[in-house]
């Protein structure tokens, strides 16, 4: 468990986090679904989406899914600066629509770090304590 600590910037006068800033929170466009749309029968349709770290603190973060690999995710992994917004290509394999995909999604999951680090370890989602999720819906219309 993370002590108060944790969340201060730095030391000296008031350098808390803001209040009014949810420190818990990263910014998904779309907000909770992908849909692709038919017909399937291409060999890779890729969607694009963005994620935003939302807090004042370095946020490592994985993409994982029960579609895999007819869904795939790049980059799969990654960590984010304080403010940092990236494209995720979100990318679809031709597959059998009607047999496959009724509750594919993909989950993104992560973690506020103490300082930023320049590479991911997956060890990072284990250090915290506290992990968290969004489950994005893959939808398929066809």
């Amino acid at each position: 468990m993370e002590t108060d600590d944790f969340y201060k910037l730095r030391e000296g006068m008031d350098n808390s986090l803001d209040p009014l800033v949810n420190i818990h929170e990263m910014i998904f466009r779309p907000l909770d679904k992908l849909v692709f749309n038919a017909p399937f029968d291409f060999d890779n349709i890729t969607y694009h989406m963005t994620i935003l770290n939302n807090t004042k603190h370095p946020i490592a973060f994985a993409i994982k899914g029960n579609c895999i690999p007819r869904v795939i995710a790049y980059p799969p992994y990654g960590i984010l600066k304080s403010k940092q917004k990236i494209p995720v290509a979100v990318t679809m394999r031709k597959f059998d629509h009607t047999v496959h995909g009724a509750k594919d999604r993909i989950v993104y999951e992560w973690v506020l770090l103490k300082e930023y680090e320049d590479k991911f370890r997956p060890e990072m989602l284990r250090s915290n304590g506290i992990v968290r999720r969004k489950n994005i819906l893959v939808q398929y219309n066809g």
